[in-house]
């Protein structure tokens, strides 16, 4: 079962599908809507997400078959068969070593039934679905990453904006750098001019601190 977060994703997604086909076929039309590079960007990552959308809802993966399968003939082979069998041989009567071997069947059935559940085994995630879900997941991600490298971009409306910006901040670190040598300047002047008299002041606050209060 999906939780509310990722079917909120879901559905985000859906929205981002339809709007991009809708630019393309109804908006600007396919010419122009596929001659700027980020258009082309966008509907790949729209495309993407109809592959995944299959992939998760419209073909999902049997767990159940998948997970019964392969323990059925790997697990309870590899780390059970050899104890039953030493069960077995190490038992004296015979009808104590029949009880034994059906109380592993029943076991051996009980245990295949709750891996039947289990959604989260090896055999399962190395499935040819599920490995191309993970990885069209990745280049998903990967397009997500490099959006914003494409509001980095220079344009005819915003570089010019861009140049006048780099001017301005450079203006302004001459401005700044001025500002600072005037406000050092006038901190030396302020010292040498204050200097003595803090030097007073604190003799002073020194001799009344080691006297201690006047009495009257």
């Amino acid at each position: 079962a999906n939780s509310n977060a990722e079917n909120l994703l879901w559905l985000f997604n859906i929205a981002a599908i339809i709007y991009e086909f809708y630019r393309c076929v109804l908006g600007v039309g396919p010419r122009n809507y596929f001659s700027i590079f980020y258009n082309v960007f966008e509907f790949v990552k729209a495309l993407l997400w109809v592959l995944l959308f299959v992939l998760k809802f419209v073909y999902p993966v049997d767990c159940t078959t998948l997970t019964t399968s392969g323990f059925v003939r790997s697990d309870f082979t590899d780390n059970f068969g050899g104890a039953v069998d030493a069960l077995e041989d190490a038992l004296l009567d015979d009808n104590d070593a029949a009880a034994a071997a059906d109380s592993n069947m029943m076991f051996f059935s009980s245990t295949q039934a709750d891996a039947s559940l289990d959604c989260a085994d090896v055999e399962l995630r190395n499935s040819n679905q599920v490995e191309s879900y993970m990885i069209l997941w990745s280049v998903q991600c990967i397009l997500f990453w490099l959006t914003p490298l494409f509001y980095l971009q220079r344009t005819e409306t915003t570089g010019p904006l861009l140049h006048i910006i780099g001017l301005m901040t450079r203006d302004m670190m001459n401005f700044l750098l001025l500002a600072g040598i005037f406000w050092i300047g006038v901190s030396f002047a302020i010292f040498y001019v204050v200097n003595e008299d803090l030097k007073a002041y604190e003799s002073e606050e020194g001799d009344s601190e080691l006297t201690g209060p006047s009495s009257l």
